[in-house]
């Protein structure tokens, strides 16, 4: 599919605007590198193995510059706006689908970073603890398979737009 494709699609569009508010940690209307750093330190604080840390930087720094930015150059003081992030979300997302094995390494990634014993598993109590981290808060409140958290994921980091449904 296009980048046009994408954003013709209100469900695609409704999903986006969604994820730019949770994202949007400060609320001040524009995505920033920080915000994405922010949640990045908060996932590491919930790691228990180190070696893990820079990876985790590694791969926020890549949503961001890559999905939100839409690869432009970025430092410091970069803000995107809603529309710019759009356009460059349905620019990258349109390019993935042409790269499955990115989708999937990056799936691999973020189920690592959540199963913090290494159990190949997920459990509740882990699943708690990303939501919480995600959210910035301490519990959190949303009900587990109704997470907007997980629905994010899903539109981010699929590759293929059939896999960009509510979880």
């Amino acid at each position: 599919m296009s980048p046009e494709d994408f954003l013709s699609s209100n469900v695609w569009v409704a999903r986006m605007k969604t994820y730019f508010k949770v994202m949007d940690t400060d609320q001040n209307g524009f995505l920033s590198l920080s915000e994405y750093e922010e949640i990045a330190e908060r996932l590491i604080q919930n790691q228990n193995d180190r070696s893990k840390d820079e990876e985790i930087r590694a791969v926020f720094r890549s949503l961001f510059n890559n999905f939100v930015a839409g690869g432009n150059q970025v430092d410091a003081e970069t803000q995107i706006g809603y529309e710019e992030f759009l356009a460059n979300a349905a620019k990258a997302v349109s390019s993935m689908q042409s790269s499955r094995e990115v989708g999937k390494r990056k799936n691999e990634v973020f189920f690592d970073f959540i199963d913090t014993d290494s159990s190949g598993e997920i459990s509740r109590e882990e699943y708690r603890k990303y939501l919480a981290i995600y959210s910035g808060e301490r519990t959190p409140t949303v009900p587990i398979g109704l997470s907007t958290a997980s629905t994010l994921m899903a539109m981010v980091l699929s590759p293929a737009p059939s896999l960009l449904k509510v979880i």
